[in-house]
């Protein structure tokens, strides 16, 4: 009767372990329509839908006052309400290879897991943009500029990177918040390419 007692408890015990194990799994794991709701409902809550967005794979490194930390090396942003909206999200995936579909997607090149996630980076608002400009090594080597008064520290970059920075103003500070992509070789043809792009995706969406 002990033994058979012992049993009973053992049983019982393993039966709830793995039950409490079971919710703690679901609850940290979803599958992929469940994600794909999820990240929908954030783009939502900023009046976007996976349509109106867009995305480059360069990551943002500095000059917004709301992110003190460089992204992970891929964007997501759309314009909404008069500002740019940007995002950065992690094990997404997209049809059609890297750099093939950097622009406009939709809901067909998107490719949803189980883990994937989109995180809201910050905003800038287009009225405030004073300027959207280009810069490679070559130019940050060479160019310095004057805002107001003051002169303004040339950017730092490896030989083939690239970058594309969105100037503005919040009402007291200037700010140049700084897009990169990395490259080295033909690799660097191709970012200096691509941040030409990403310049002219931002001049469309704000003008």
């Amino acid at each position: 009767m002990g033994q058979f007692l012992v049993f009973i408890l053992t049983a019982f015990s393993i039966w709830l372990l793995v039950k409490v194990a079971g919710k703690q799994f679901k609850g940290k794991y979803k599958n992929k329509n469940e994600a794909r709701e999820d990240i929908v409902k954030i783009f939502n809550r900023y009046g976007l839908t996976i349509s109106d967005i867009s995305t480059y794979f360069c990551k943002y490194v500095g000059g917004h006052p709301d992110r003190d930390r460089e992204s992970s090396m891929g964007i997501l942003f759309g314009a909404k309400n008069g500002k740019l909206i940007f995002f950065e999200y992690k094990n997404i995936f997209f049809k059609g290879g890297l750099f093939l579909v950097e622009g406009g997607i939709t809901p067909d090149t998107v490719i949803i897991r189980s883990n994937s996630e989109v995180i809201h980076l910050f905003e800038v608002p287009i009225n405030n943009i004073v300027d959207i400009r280009y810069f490679d090594a070559t130019t940050s080597r060479t160019i310095a500029f004057v805002v107001g008064n003051h002169w303004a520290v040339p950017i730092r970059m490896e030989k083939g990177d690239a970058s594309v920075l969105i100037d503005w103003n919040n009402g007291r500070f200037n700010h140049s918040t700084e897009f990169r992509f990395v490259g080295a070789g033909a690799q660097g043809h191709q970012a200096n390419k691509r941040a030409n792009a990403l310049r002219n995706t931002f001049i469309k969406m704000t003008q």
